[in-house]
């Protein structure tokens, strides 16, 4: 509801709208199967969003399904789509004093120690719920930084760069990409946009990002039906 989607008015996959075409394309490409299921909200104006709902989907706006240009899509959705990856959802919506007081909480919680204040007693309430499985496998991954310094700001700024950087790869076009960061509202941390647009210059013009493109057999695509063959 507070999303301004309905559980049961998912957008159903169309395979001959240009959206679909691209979203399934990118979402097989990015290894992330079933891809999310996606809402028209009318809550947001442009664009598309991560929705915090019971199954993590999409809520998108009108023209995302009609009005934007094929490589504003690619790009987007290629955006969307890299940080849907569960290592980068961590940061959407949050500052990084809040995640950081997450992970310190957490690593206090396998350590056994007790309960600080309100804060970590939700966050001790909400790992217990957790399957023993992923505990574990928690605990693994606190357990390797316990000891390092926490510079989560950082942390979130990589996010941006490299979630900027998939999104170029998928849609090959520089100047979309540029166009959109200035644009679009998609960041998660405190870069500007002549930040993020410096970063991704660098890349743009390195030999890791021509390598990737080669590797990966990605061109210069004209439309949904030659990117969805690619």
């Amino acid at each position: 509801k507070d999303a301004g989607i309905q559980k049961k008015k998912n957008l159903k996959p169309n395979m001959e709208a240009q959206f679909w075409k691209i979203y399934v394309n990118v979402a097989n490409a990015f290894g992330i199967a079933p891809a999310p299921d996606v809402y028209e909200s009318p809550f947001i104006t442009t664009g598309m969003r991560l929705a915090n709902v019971e199954y993590n989907a999409f809520k998108i706006a009108g023209d995302m399904k009609s009005g934007r240009s094929f490589s504003e899509l690619r790009y987007i959705i290629s955006r969307n789509l890299f940080l849907f990856q569960c290592f980068y959802m961590a940061g959407i919506d949050m500052t990084a004093s809040t995640l950081k007081t997450i992970i310190l909480a957490s690593m206090m919680y396998f350590s056994g120690r007790p309960v600080q204040d309100a804060n970590h007693d939700a966050i001790y309430r909400a790992l217990k719920n957790v399957p023993k499985a992923l505990q574990i496998e928690y605990n693994r991954v606190l357990d390797g930084i316990k000891n390092k310094e926490m510079n989560v700001s950082a942390w979130l700024k990589a996010v941006d760069y490299s979630c900027d950087r998939a999104a170029l790869l998928m849609c090959a076009d520089f100047a979309t990409a540029v166009n959109c960061i200035r644009n679009e509202d998609i960041h998660i941390s405190k870069l500007t946009a002549d930040e993020r647009i410096a970063e991704l210059t660098k890349f743009a013009m390195s030999d890791e990002y021509f390598m990737l493109r080669t590797k990966l057999n990605i061109l210069n695509y004209d439309n949904a039906d030659d990117f969805l063959q690619g």
